[in-house]
């Protein structure tokens, strides 16, 4: 609101995303995004990806910082678990669906993690879950175990 505080007007995008949370103010949305379910949040992500593919640069920019903060997240659990090459099966469906989020993902994470691998499309979650409990297991490090390129 700080932008349009200042005389800038609404993007098409926010006046979409207004719409949506049947808000007639953007002082409306933080009370109406605190009511929304995670899955009512998720409804708004196609919103924010079409605005993104048509070149908005709000939309992108919103894309990528998401991308980034799953990243950040992931690279976070892995450094708490101690695993150096953490093998990393890309999943969820914002990350299979949406290139631009993708995208930033890899980036962030390969800066965290410089030559490590994703799993191949097919490897699931629960590939990633036996893995880590082969390495426990066996008392083997992270970096003992191969994990193919994507």
């Amino acid at each position: 609101t700080r932008g349009l505080d200042e005389g800038r007007n609404m993007t098409r995008m926010e006046r979409e995303l207004l719409s949506e949370l049947g808000c007639s103010s953007p002082f409306q949305v933080p009370g109406a995004l605190q009511k929304l379910s995670k899955a009512g949040l998720a409804a708004l992500a196609p919103v924010v990806i079409a605005h993104g593919a048509s070149g908005e640069e709000q939309a992108g920019r919103i894309l990528k910082e998401e991308g980034e903060k799953l990243a950040q997240m992931g690279a976070g659990a892995a450094n708490r678990l101690e695993l150096k090459h953490p093998a990393t099966a890309v999943s969820g469906s914002i990350l299979e669906k949406c290139k631009p989020v993708f995208q930033a993902f890899c980036s962030e994470w390969f800066q965290y993690f410089p030559g490590a691998k994703l799993a191949d499309g097919k490897e699931r979650v629960e590939k990633g879950a036996q893995y880590f409990y082969q390495v426990l297991k066996d008392g083997r490090t992270d970096s003992d175990l191969e994990i193919s390129e994507k």
